[in-house]
């Protein structure tokens, strides 16, 4: 199979949703779920041995930006990583149908505005033009204002 046709049947949709409770005084708790669901009719994994990852990222942005000011996702106080392949045992199975729910707590600053990423990176088994393991990505991101 050639990585054109891995990317054809890997994709996992993949979406993030967050709600924002009370913790104590100036703090908040976000739970952060990234849901994610097999459309095909085929199982993929993803293998922590073989290199593969599925990390879930909270950023806090600047809360002084000017006016036209672009927030790529890597960008940010890096608040928290998750590395759900670990959580799960350092495999992860999707079945055909399947829907899965990893669900995480983070405490965040009252106030702050935070961008939350989630990265599925499978490797293919070939190389890319420059020698190195070629990768297929998937992800979803969001924005989310934690209130004071």
């Amino acid at each position: 199979m050639g990585a054109l046709d891995l990317l054809a049947w890997w994709r996992d949709g993949l979406a993030i949703e967050a709600q924002i409770l009370p913790y104590s005084d100036d703090m908040r708790l976000l739970v952060v779920h990234v849901r994610s669901k097999n459309p095909r009719n085929t199982t993929f994994e993803l293998f922590s041995k073989e290199h593969d990852s599925f990390v879930r990222r909270v950023r806090k942005l600047a809360p002084d930006a000017k006016a036209e000011t672009v927030f790529p996702e890597d960008q940010g106080d890096l608040l928290a990583t998750v590395d759900i392949l670990a959580r799960a045992g350092g495999d992860y199975e999707s079945v055909p149908g399947a829907e899965m729910d990893d669900m995480q707590a983070i405490v965040v600053p009252g106030g702050a505005t935070v961008s939350l990423t989630a990265d599925m990176e499978m490797h293919t088994g070939t190389l890319n033009e420059h020698g190195k393991p070629d990768t297929e990505t998937n992800g979803a991101s969001a924005i989310v204002h934690v209130g004071p």
